[in-house]
């Protein structure tokens, strides 16, 4: 079972796994691999006096970091598996540290949502909030469980047959409200959504498309799929991995049919938004483990005017050299170099190179070097 979200920053995150060969385990081959962004550290799964049960623990960490992890396992001719089964492509996730709602919308009432946006042509299926009526294509209910019916879909009615209703013509948008994000390090974005062009005489020709801008002006996709799946599907993205986060945040959800026409039907239900705690809220207490070197994520990150970089060192102290550099790799600012810490350290960043001069608004890198050790992360100026 894959661990959960906690806000736990003193204690280890034991991962629990039932490990069975149809030949003989190599017990030595049993890992965990858990990584915070700095690459992959291996630990080793050691039996727990259950039946085919083995444990490895990973440190606690400081509160706003994402663990991903997988494991992985051996039988003595080799044969190899994990978990997740792509492992390293794919992995679990867990976040140490509180999340917030921001924003949750099942849309049994009005909240800000809008229909209808520069070269919107469908003549029918046009976005609407309402009870959807089920056809083939369509849903016959809303994701929300009872009492919520509504959810906005490509027009509810469902006529005499699929196709009377359904999206044809052109293009339709659906807006959401405009979210401000300014004040947050990190956030995602989660909705259950239904998506249908798989019939008609021509399928599996038009795309669904779902949008983020965090101008107004420049968009950037979450989705672009032809692939139908009748059933509300979860769907949840990490908000900073495609913008930064702004005081302009919206989102925007593009049904379409164009000829050759097909039939084309869409839905989105249960859309919210959850901020992610980042203080580093007590230092983590790695039992069973080494103390490690630690490199917070800054805050406020994306910043204006000044940010704070928080950093642990294992003692004794070591000489640690921290460095903002830019996208390219050229060094901006050395804000520590070869100086002795022990414990933790926080340094601000004013968005100043070596001469004093304010830097453009864009991403840096932070990095944190202690001997062949360090970490690194991603920083967003805005002016």
């Amino acid at each position: 079972t894959p661990l959960s979200n906690t806000e736990d920053t003193q204690h280890p995150y034991p991962v629990v796994a039932t490990i069975t060969a149809a030949g003989t385990l190599n017990p030595d081959s049993l890992r965990v691999y858990y990584s915070t962004g700095t690459g992959w550290t291996g630990l080793t799964m050691t039996a727990t006096g259950n039946p085919d049960e083995y444990e490895a623990l990973i440190p606690a960490q400081y509160g706003g970091t994402f663990v991903n992890y997988y494991i992985l396992a051996e039988d003595t001719e080799g044969n190899r598996v994990t978990d997740p089964a792509l492992a390293p492509t794919t992995y679990h996730t867990f976040f140490v540290g509180t999340i917030t709602t921001f924003f949750a919308d099942d849309f049994e009432a009005d909240r800000g949502w809008t229909v209808g946006a520069a070269g919107d042509n469908a003549t029918t299926g046009i976005w609407e909030r309402c009870d959807p009526q089920g056809t083939l294509a369509q849903p016959e209910d809303d994701h929300t469980p009872a009492p919520g019916v509504n959810a906005y879909i490509t027009q509810c009615a469902a006529g005499t047959s699929q196709g009377s209703y359904d999206v044809d013509g052109g293009k339709t948008t659906l807006l959401s409200p405009v979210f401000d994000l300014s004040g947050y390090s990190r956030a995602s974005v989660s909705y259950y959504r239904w998506y249908s062009n798989d019939t008609g005489s021509s399928p599996g020709l038009d795309y669904w498309v779902v949008e983020i801008t965090n101008d107004g002006t420049t968009w950037v996709k979450l989705e672009n799929t032809n692939i139908s799946n009748r059933s509300w599907a979860l769907e949840t993205f990490n908000i900073g991995d495609y913008v930064s986060l702004t005081n302009q945040v919206r989102f925007r959800f593009i049904a379409s049919d164009y000829d050759p026409g097909s039939i084309v039907e869409a839905g989105v239900d249960d859309f919210s938004i959850v901020t992610y705690e980042n203080s580093m809220a007590g230092t983590p207490v790695a039992d069973h483990q080494p103390p490690r070197l630690e490199l917070a994520q800054n805050a406020p990150n994306p910043f204006g005017s000044e940010t704070s970089i928080q950093f642990s060192v294992p003692a004794p102290g070591r000489g640690v050299t921290l460095t903002i550099y830019d996208a390219t790799g050229r060094v901006v600012k050395t804000l520590l170099k070869g100086e002795k810490v022990a414990g933790a350290r926080t340094v601000q960043w004013d968005g100043t190179n070596t001469l004093g001069e304010h830097v453009a608004a864009g991403f840096y890198f932070c990095q944190l070097q202690a001997g062949e050790d360090s970490r690194i992360r991603k920083i967003v100026l805005m002016r």
